[in-house]
């Protein structure tokens, strides 16, 4: 099987007994009326669902209960989107930043529109009426009663009583359609609700004694303040509020020259409903004004103040990108009405950005769903869209707490997917930029406010993506606790040659609920508010940041988010920056975390199979951000590498990535004098603080440098004041956001001149090259 595209193993679909024994019993529904489309084929992908542990047979399903199911299409070029995908980081590529329309991938890549029109007729022939189908050409939505999609696809509906009491349904075998047609068909969503996705939000109810953290001695000054009730509330639970975590994590860095997110959508997943009050209170708190709306999914979820799950997600990233557009999108909890989620993302042009918060173990999803899903995150990518995902909040065992047995390791979906960022969680001990963090594990007995531990491990679903395969970065090819499986390996030297399966988290940020966050939520204000949801938070207010990105806007890169090939290649690219060697030195772009482990001792397992460690690890994955670089006396600079401008010069055209300068006016001075003086080239940022120029004095063995700050009014225009020398002729270079200097050339060169002498200085420095 390929490295990418659908899942390298089989996910359960049997039948539990009782369930065929039923099936057996009754009337056998009919085949397929489409019969002029040959005979019925079965589409084993869309199987009977393996029953949640504790489900009863109540029955069959009332014939007049209505459906909406997604008849899902195969993709004509599968092969060719993976292309695509694989090139968009890539300078070498012809595919690199050519990010298109959802209905450009339909037509490149999905079904032809005859081919489209097959299938709807046959489903027309079977009785039912299809729906609108999106420009992408992922699915026909169907709506119809129960007894008219037994008949169209031939198969029994059954409910059920659940272990918590809901009632739910399932088909007791997998659907047909006629043999004509059938290749062209991937699958049937909608045929299920047995499962539910599950929010990844954790709550302490009392501060930990002592207190986990002790408070902010100097809050941040940049970007929005958080009223008294919000910092009493913070010291109260140990709490975080949003001007502290952007501190933290270098958000606060990029407001001071103008970044909040500025028209940026962003897009939220919830299954629950939130009251808009809350949002505003919480705004009117921090004196922001983020625009908030609303849109409901196949009808919604009702009203309410929910759990708290969505309060925690449209605050945080209001707080944290507060010139962003935030778009909740209210969804049923169904896994089919996960997938028009997705689908309603890829297929609106507005939102850039999609955080999730919710998902389920692996192993609770069908083939068919999560196959369907992950191709609806193809198609976000290809469109270079951003989606964040939760890890999990119960460690390498992520089925804990579920409908599934706990027994084995585990991942969460859709953070396994890939082409997600999956993030995972760590405990935040100190505000303060570059303190160390561990990994989010609160293995307590629940008795004692357990609450949770970071998700991480491997995929039983998925090939470790091509971009993830970086031998630079250390760990990710860790024998200790690496997987293979032979369907994984690459054809080509470098794509997977060991057969690596999917390793998640991507990378971390603050999930402790006892280094937690502070929300508005149904009338008052809460602490100790966290779980791998609110760490998911974060990061999407970074790629709405990265998106509106002053580093972006200067080397045209249009949209860089936090696409996770960018990601990948951007860490491999600074690995000894990011991992240096030495204790002393100051990381760049991703902090790392090597403290901890996500073992959730509550769930039975002590294995300890996936340690934080130098590099990439499964218990926190990169690291954690560094969204603007810092000094190595720790303070924030626009010039030294941070995780905002170095996805951006990854996704830069090779013409604007590095500076070069062309031209200095005047091109002499008198000796003994500073001078400022103006350089013309290219490559330049318009961006306090982010250029320096040098220059080189003085013979080989008494060599002298010189950093001086540059200050850039264009792209192609910068002064510089340079400093008194005695008569010779110097090169000035430049370099822009720690990237190389500029190489040295005829137009770069000044000159200092004695006063009454109007001859060329007889001091040549050393680091003068020869041009012809």
């Amino acid at each position: 099987m390929r490295l990418l595209g659908k899942p390298i193993l089989a996910l359960s679909a049997g039948v539990i007994g009782l369930v065929g024994a039923l099936a057996g019993a009754a009337p056998s529904a009919a085949a397929p009326a489409a019969a002029s489309f040959g005979a019925p084929l079965a589409l084993t992908a869309s199987a009977a669902p393996r029953l949640p542990l504790g489900a009863t047979l109540l029955g069959a399903v009332p014939a007049q209960q209505t459906m909406h199911l997604d008849v899902t299409l195969t993709m004509r070029d599968q092969a060719g989107l993976e292309a695509l995908l694989n090139g968009l980081s890539n300078q070498n590529s012809p595919y690199f930043r050519d990010f298109l329309t959802s209905a450009q991938i339909g037509a490149m890549f999905g079904p032809t529109l005859g081919q489209l029109a097959e299938v709807e007729n046959a489903l027309r022939a079977a009785g039912l009426t299809p729906g609108q189908v999106e420009p992408n050409r992922l699915a026909i939505p169907v709506t119809a009663t129960a007894a008219q999609v037994e008949q169209a696809f031939g198969i029994r509906l059954l409910s059920y009583r659940l272990s918590g009491g809901r009632i739910a349904y399932a088909n007791a075998t997998a659907p047909h359609v006629g043999a004509v047609v059938a290749p062209l068909v991937s699958g049937v969503l909608g045929l299920d609700d047995l499962y539910q996705l599950q929010d990844m939000a954790e709550h302490v109810t009392a501060p930990a004694a002592p207190a986990a953290k002790p408070a902010a001695a100097v809050p941040a000054l940049e970007g929005p303040q958080p009223c008294l009730a919000a910092g009493d509330e913070a010291v109260k639970y140990g709490s975080y509020t949003a001007n502290q975590i952007a501190e933290h994590y270098g958000l606060a860095a990029l407001y001071t020259i103008g970044d909040l997110g500025q028209g940026v959508h962003v897009a939220v997943a919830e299954f629950e409903p939130n009251l808009a009050s809350d949002i505003s209170a919480y705004e009117a708190c921090y004196k922001i004004h983020t625009t908030v709306h609303w849109r409901a999914i196949d009808g919604g979820v009702g009203t309410g103040a929910g759990t708290g799950e969505a309060a925690l997600d449209i605050e945080q990233i209001a707080s944290l990108a507060p010139d962003s557009v935030i778009d909740v999108y209210q969804v049923p909890n169904t896994i089919s009405d996960f997938f028009d989620m997705f689908n309603t993302f890829v297929n609106t042009g507005d939102d850039k950005v999609l955080n999730v918060s919710w998902g389920l173990c692996e192993p609770d999803f069908s083939s068919t769903q999560i196959s369907e899903i992950s191709t609806a995150i193809e198609q976000a990518d290809a469109e270079g869209k951003t989606i964040v995902a939760a890890a999990g909040d119960a460690g390498s065992t992520d089925c804990y707490g579920g409908t599934t047995d706990a027994t084995t390791l585990a991942v969460d979906s859709p953070a396994s997917s890939p082409y997600v960022v999956a993030v995972g969680g760590t405990h935040v001990a100190s505000d303060a930029p570059l303190s160390p963090e561990t990994v989010f594990n609160e293995s307590i007995p629940v008795t004692e406010g357990g609450s949770g531990a970071a998700g991480g491990g491997l995929s039983t679903v998925w090939c470790m993506p091509s971009y993830q395969y970086q031998s630079t970065i250390p760990g990710l090819d860790n024998p200790t606790y690496s997987e293979s499986n032979s369907s994984c390996k690459g054809t080509t030297a470098g794509t997977n040659a060991k057969g690596l399966v999917r390793q998640v988290p991507d990378i971390s940020a603050d999930a402790d609920p006892y280094s937690g966050y502070v929300i508005y939520f149904d009338g008052a204000w809460v602490g100790g508010w966290g779980g791998t949801s609110a760490s998911t938070t974060v990061m999407a207010a970074i790629a709405a940041l990265i998106d509106a990105s002053p580093y972006c806007v200067d080397w045209k890169t249009g949209d860089a988010g936090l696409l996770p090939q960018t990601l990948y290649k951007t860490v491999a690219a600074q690995e000894a920056l990011a991992y240096p060697a030495s204790a002393s030195q100051v990381p760049a772009v991703i902090s790392d975390v090597t403290s901890g482990n996500n073992d959730y001792t509550i769930s039975g397992y002590t294995g300890g199979l996936y340690p934080a460690t130098r590099g990439y690890d499964m218990a926190s994955g990169l690291g954690v951000p560094l969204v603007m670089g810092f000094t190595s006396n720790l303070q924030a600079s626009a010039y030294w590498s941070g995780l905002a401008s170095m996805m951006c010069r990854t996704l830069a055209p090779t013409a604007n990535r590095y500076p070069k300068v062309t031209g200095v006016s005047p091109k002499t001075g008198t000796a003994g004098k500073s001078i400022t003086v103006t350089l013309h080239g290219s490559g330049f940022l318009a961006i306090p603080g982010a250029d320096i120029a040098k220059i080189v004095t003085g013979p080989l063995t008494h060599l002298k440098t010189y950093l001086l700050t540059a200050h850039c009014k264009s792209l192609t225009v910068c002064t510089v004041t340079l400093p008194a020398l005695s008569a010779r002729t110097v090169d000035i270079s430049m370099s822009v956001a720690a990237s190389q200097y500029s190489a040295y050339n005829k137009g770069d060169r000044f000159t200092y001149v004695n006063k009454k002498k109007t001859q060329a200085p007889s001091t040549v420095d050393a680091a003068r090259f020869t041009f012809t």
